[in-house]
């Protein structure tokens, strides 16, 4: 998966080689002894000392044996030696960073096999003394993803380096998160599809490393979370619940694909996950997506948004009605694509579902109920932290979509219509959408108005990418969602 061409691409290895790097959607010139760049971004700093642009101009090197991007490569990598190796701080000695790019160089590493010349000393040089801090530096403070990560790279980096004596120790740990952080049916407990993917791709290199004990346990999961992925994922876009963006972690295709060249495993999709809290109703050409879970564990919640009872709608693989998706998580908008009004869904008036204290902070969650799921329906009741009651029953027939709310108090519900979408509001009560496809769709407030709040709001399928998303605010206690 790591000489996928669209991979590659991500990284623009041409734009490498003339030292301009393309992060998150986002390009920085790059200058020699600079690794920190304040106009940026702290994730997109983060992801500097990620160094997983290398991995880009290590697999062009293999492929064209071009001598530019090995001697891009070197360069690089060696004026970040130069630059951080010795520094012990800042984002480049960060337990995450050093997780994640000890993997990537391990990568390089691998892919060069038979390319090394001397420079690689001093490379396997940092590796051990990057392993032997982040022994010392796990996040336990934090755990979930990245004290999950840090135990997946020290796992790696102790059989690399032939340390048999901490090799068990960290794996026995490791088995000890997996168990917890993957929940019954697959799904990984922080219930973003992104981090999701990032962590079954972390289970796939493993299996190729681990025991024959730890192989049967890894095997389980990556099936497990592989059917999370086959019914609920497209293969350029990912559900947008929770932070999720589609332009960080590997897509299906690469995944499942990767997944079958280590183990041999037969995939089923499935429509629920009832763990996870996310349930997939089909019609004919028509998807519908449900977030009716909990809300993330409470003890590492910043990457949940208040989108409990929120829907996306896709029509013949086309997207209609979308939640806001993620954006930057340092950014002026962060609030706002973590708040109700991002979702389609339903909240108490002038009340969030959940309340968001801060950039990945949360106070006092929303929790669901009690839930009913049939083939074509949902019906689901949740509680807001105040206390307050919001119901939702989704119906899915042959001409569209039925959505019926009620509340023990005043409310408003958010309808999001995806960018791609022609969209005219014809009456009070009454929007026409014209798909991609050219198909009619009309959305009809039964019992209520539709208020146009698109100035409100924005639209971000990718890290670094903010369109215009037209949005609509109602007090319907049913929504019609009609095919033409």
């Amino acid at each position: 998966m790591d000489e996928d061409e669209e991979y590659v691409q991500r990284f623009m290895p041409e734009e490498l080689l003339k030292n301009r790097i393309w992060l998150l959607n986002d390009m920085e010139v790059w200058e020699r002894g600079k690794w920190q760049y304040i106009s940026k971004t702290h994730l997109w700093n983060f992801n500097l000392h990620y160094f997983e642009f290398g991995i880009a101009l290590a697999v062009k090197y293999k492929q064209t044996l071009e001598s530019k991007y090995y001697e891009k490569l070197k360069e690089m990598y060696c004026d970040w030696h130069n630059t951080c190796f010795n520094s012990f701080q800042g984002d480049a000695w960060h337990p995450y960073t050093i997780s994640l790019r000890l993997k990537n160089v391990l990568i390089i590493y691998e892919l060069l096999e038979d390319e090394k010349d001397d420079w690689f000393n001093e490379v396997y040089k940092d590796i051990t003394v990057q392993y032997e801090f982040l022994k010392c530096n796990l996040e336990k403070n934090l755990m979930g993803n990245h004290f999950f990560e840090n135990l997946v790279t020290l796992c790696i980096c102790a059989t690399f380096l032939n340390d048999e004596k901490y090799k068990n120790i960290f794996f026995r740990n490791l088995l000890k998160q997996i168990d917890e952080q993957i929940l019954d049916d697959g799904m990984h407990f922080e219930r973003s599809f992104m981090y999701h993917n990032l962590i079954l791709e972390d289970l796939i290199r493993l299996y190729k490393i681990s025991s024959i004990e730890v192989r049967e346990v890894l095997k389980n999961k990556i099936k497990l979370m592989l059917e999370c992925i086959m019914e609920f994922e497209k293969e350029n876009r990912i559900p947008a619940f929770n932070d999720s963006a589609s332009n960080v972690s590997k897509k299906k295709s690469q995944l499942i694909s990767a997944a079958n060249s280590v183990v041999d495993i037969r995939i089923l999709g499935k429509n629920q996950l009832p763990k996870g809290g996310f349930y997939k109703l089909e019609k004919y050409l028509m998807t519908v997506f449900v977030d009716a879970g909990d809300f993330s564990p409470r003890y590492i919640s910043g990457h949940g948004h208040c989108d409990m009872l929120s829907f996306e709608l896709f029509y013949d693989q086309a997207p209609i009605f979308v939640n806001a998706g993620t954006y930057q998580y340092q950014s002026e908008y962060r609030h706002y694509f973590r708040s109700t009004m991002a979702h389609n869904t339903l909240k108490a008036k002038g009340v969030e579902q959940s309340e968001i204290w801060g950039e990945h902070r949360t106070g006092r969650t929303a929790k669901i109920v009690r839930k009913k799921i049939d083939e074509n329906s949902i019906k689901a009741e949740m509680t807001d932290y105040k206390g307050n009651k919001l119901k939702r029953f989704i119906s899915v027939n042959n001409n569209g979509v039925v959505i019926k709310d009620k509340a023990t108090v005043p409310f408003v519900s958010y309808w999001h219509i995806h960018p791609d979408n022609v969209v005219s509001q014809k009456s009070k009560s009454e929007i026409e959408i014209t798909s991609v496809h050219g198909l009619k769709i009309l959305l009809i407030a039964n019992s209520g108005i539709f208020v146009d709040v698109s100035n409100e709001n924005k639209y971000s399928e990718e890290f670094g990418i903010c369109l215009n998303l037209p949005t609509f605010a109602s007090d319907s206690e049913e929504v019609s969602i009609q095919i033409v």
